[in-house]
């Protein structure tokens, strides 16, 4: 990782991080539409992240993940955090969070443009292939 990498990939975990700490201190609001929409997005983005979880723990080190969800997102993770983060915002009707949320996902698609890179050359033609699909 560069030196330029691994700062944006900072920047991203400390936004990450600011806004779990901003989240503590904003109450709920209830009821409302942007309530029950940010729930259901917040389940979308939690069901996301296990089964992403869950496809990583069952794909052998030598493979490169490429079953499960991983046949639909080629970073079910990221996205599965994305959609919590911003799920949070509208639950709180706070939209700075949403905003971060948002903002965050430009260093986080420069991760995982490392990232398929990384996977790229340890993985070889394997991984090239998935990426077509």
């Amino acid at each position: 990782m560069t030196k330029k990498q691994f700062l944006l990939a900072g920047i991203a975990d400390v936004a990450t991080i600011g806004l779990c700490i901003f989240t503590i201190w904003k109450p709920i609001a209830y009821p409302g539409s942007l309530f029950w929409t940010g729930n259901v997005i917040y389940i979308l983005g939690l069901v996301i992240t296990i089964m992403s979880i869950v496809a990583f723990a069952k794909t052998p080190d030598d493979k490169p993940v490429t079953k499960g969800i991983y046949k639909v997102f080629r970073h079910p993770y990221y996205l599965g955090g994305y959609l919590s983060f911003i799920s949070i915002g509208l639950i709180c009707r706070e939209w700075l969070i949403v905003f971060v949320a948002i903002a965050s996902m430009i260093p986080g698609f420069w991760s995982a443009k490392w990232e398929e890179e990384h996977l790229e050359e340890t993985y070889g033609d394997e991984y090239t292939e998935y990426k077509k699909r």
